[in-house]
C-alpha cells in the first residue's frame, strides 16, 4: 500500500469509498483512541515498522466538470488516481495540466503537496479545496 514496498502492517486497514465511510472510520479510531492515518497512493510515506493504529485507504471517487467561456471547473474526489485524472482530462479535451502527468498519488494529496512540474504548479490551477 506504499511505493517503497517494505513489509509493514497495521492494527486496522480499511478502505473509504465515500465521505460517510471516512467519517465513520475516523470516529471509530477516535473512540478507540487509536492513531489514524489517511493514505492515498502511498508515494510519500515510508513505513519502517508496523503502524499501531488504523490506516484508511482513500478511494473516494468522482469527477464532474463545469465549463465557462474562459475556464473548466473540475470537482474531483480525493481518492482519484492523479495520473489517471490527467489522462481523463486530456481524453475530454481539457488542456493545461499535462505537465502534471505521471506524478504519483491521489487527487486529495495535490493541494497538500502543491504538486508541480515543468513550470506548472497545482496552486495556479486550484480554485478551492473542500
Amino acid at each position: 500500500l506504499h511505493t517503497f514496498g517494505i513489509e509493514a502492517g497495521a492494527r486496522h486497514i480499511d478502505v473509504a469509498e465515500t465521505i460517510s465511510d471516512l467519517c465513520r472510520l475516523w470516529l471509530a479510531a477516535q473512540t478507540e483512541k487509536s492513531p489514524f492515518l489517511l493514505l492515498g497512493g502511498g508515494s510519500n510515506v515510508l513505513f519502517t515498522e508496523d503502524f499501531n493504529g488504523s490506516v484508511v485507504i482513500n478511494r473516494i471517487p468522482g469527477k464532474t466538470v463545469r465549463e465557462t467561456p474562459d475556464d473548466w471547473f473540475i470537482e474531483v474526489g480525493a481518492g482519484e488516481n492523479w495520473h489517471e485524472l490527467i489522462r481523463w482530462m486530456l481524453a475530454n479535451s481539457i488542456y493545461g495540466m499535462e505537465n502534471l502527468a505521471l506524478i504519483p498519488g491521489c487527487a486529495g494529496t495535490a493541494p497538500i503537496q502543491n504538486i508541480g512540474a515543468y513550470g506548472t504548479e497545482f496552486k495556479d490551477v486550484c480554485d478551492y479545496v473542500d
